[in-house]
């Protein structure tokens, strides 16, 4: 298995419904081929703290430049949206990597794959400023680079959920969504005895208030 190098005619960013190896919009620029690499740059819709995957943040406006921008803090994530549309057949495969521009700064991005059998739809990236310095990622920007390799026969497309039916992953579950998974992932086999002893400690903190109201 090798690399591909990716043609203008290679590309098919029209109706996905008419087949394609590598699917692909909007369409890179044609001066920048024939190449290996295609660039995903951030999507301005909105962007994703990792440890809150439950809210969806629009992006701060510069008053001086009109444009859009996040700020990511030393040491923390986010979770952003690739301006670009990929889809790939059932013999092509992706790999997503960093850029230099981004890693020099201290922005890398956490390493992807996308399956043969990828129905075309955004990414989600997960970003992670390893600096310890706030840096700035401006709607637009690069912020990562795919590979394609063909695959020596057709692979059985992905069944992901967030794949099969063309919708974004599911980070944005509703608060019952997700209350009822942390729910059915508890442990319960000792659940009887830490409610008997709450139970015990509560009677008896009531107990101590009791005779130490009826002291004289």
């Amino acid at each position: 298995m090798s690399f591909v190098m990716i043609t203008d005619g290679f590309l098919s960013n029209g109706d996905a419904g008419k087949g394609y190896r590598i699917y692909f919009d909007p369409p890179p620029p044609k001066d920048l081929l024939p190449t290996v690499w295609l660039d995903f740059h951030i999507s301005g819709d909105y962007y994703q703290l990792c440890e809150d995957d439950s809210t969806k943040r629009q992006f701060s406006v510069c008053p001086r430049t009109g444009k859009k921008f996040v700020r990511v803090p030393p040491r923390r994530g986010v979770r952003l949206y690739t301006d670009e549309k990929i889809g790939t057949d059932a013999q092509h495969m992706g790999i997503v990597a960093n850029v230099a521009g981004k890693a020099k700064h201290g922005i890398i991005v956490a390493p992807g794959k996308i399956d043969p059998g990828f129905l075309p739809s955004r990414l989600v990236l997960v970003i992670f400023n390893q600096s310890s310095s706030s840096v700035i990622l401006n709607v637009g920007d690069k912020i990562a680079a795919v590979a394609f390799a063909q695959l020596p026969g057709e692979c059985k497309p992905t069944d992901s959920k967030g794949h099969a039916n063309g919708q974004l992953p599911a980070y944005d579950a509703r608060l019952w969504s997700k209350l009822w998974t942390w729910i059915s992932s508890q442990n319960y086999s000792s659940l009887g005895y830490d409610v008997l002893k709450l139970v015990i400690t509560v009677v008896g903190a009531w107990l101590l208030v009791q005779l130490g109201l009826r002291k004289p």
